[in-house]
């Protein structure tokens, strides 16, 4: 009863397309299937190593090198399973992160798809600190970092009363790259010597500080309506 290399691949293809189910489920708090799937992903896995189990020898010896080679495998399989929901997990995050620029998906909706993400994690036992490595890995903190500094500059306008001096100071802020965010102080320095640093602007960078430092809002309530910010005027581009 010895399978071939074609029907091993397509049974570990079916537990990938069932562990992706489990993944699905999960993000959609519908936990039942999540379980199933991932027990579906399991079985295909069992199945496509039977002929393991179908070696094992008669005899103490025998018996008890297979078992354990069948065990190393097993061991070898969780593993995989274990970094691939990892995998798996910072590409969803990154997806949701990237998608809609100019809207998609609302901030409760992407704190909700982030939630149930890394609640699937943690059901599969993947550590706090391998946890918040996929959060790193999928960009979600140089992605807020940015739209911070977008926020807290105007956006895409030039603000109503920056001398025309800091002009070029403020665009190159602005156009800095994920990872290469202005810091708390770049920001404050540009707004305090151009007259615009405000009670509010100044309450903001604080706010971005502390995102820095601690990756969690100081004002969620304040991030969430980030586009009605208000401290410095517009003009035209």
């Amino acid at each position: 009863m010895k399978k071939t290399l074609t029907t091993k691949n397509l049974l570990i293809f079916m537990s990938v397309i069932s562990f992706a189910f489990c993944i699905y489920f999960g993000l959609s708090n519908t936990y039942q299937p999540m379980w199933m799937a991932f027990f579906a992903c399991g079985l295909f896995l069992f199945f496509a190593n039977l002929e393991r189990v179908l070696r094992l020898k008669v005899g103490p010896s025998g018996v008890e090198a297979e078992t354990r080679a069948v065990v190393e495998e097993a061991k070898s399989t969780i593993k995989e399973l274990h970094d691939l929901s990892k995998i798996m997990a910072s590409s969803v995050l990154g997806l949701v992160k990237r998608t809609g620029r100019m809207g998609g998906y609302s901030y409760d909706d992407k704190e909700r798809i982030k939630g149930s993400t890394l609640e699937v994690l943690q059901n599969l036992g993947v550590s706090e600190e391998e946890i918040e490595r996929v959060v790193i890995e999928s960009k979600w903190h140089q992605f807020v970092e940015y739209d911070f500094v977008h926020a807290i500059l105007g956006g895409s306008s030039i603000p109503k009363g920056l001398p025309e001096q800091y002009i070029p100071e403020w665009k190159e802020l602005r156009r800095r790259g994920l990872g290469s965010s202005p810091t708390p102080e770049e920001l404050t320095q540009l707004l305090r010597k151009s007259r615009l640093l405000t009670p509010e602007g100044t309450e903001l960078i604080r706010d971005y500080e502390h995102y820095i430092e601690h990756r969690k809002q100081r004002r969620p309530e304040t991030w969430k309506n980030r586009g009605q910010w208000s401290h410095l005027q517009k003009q035209g581009k």
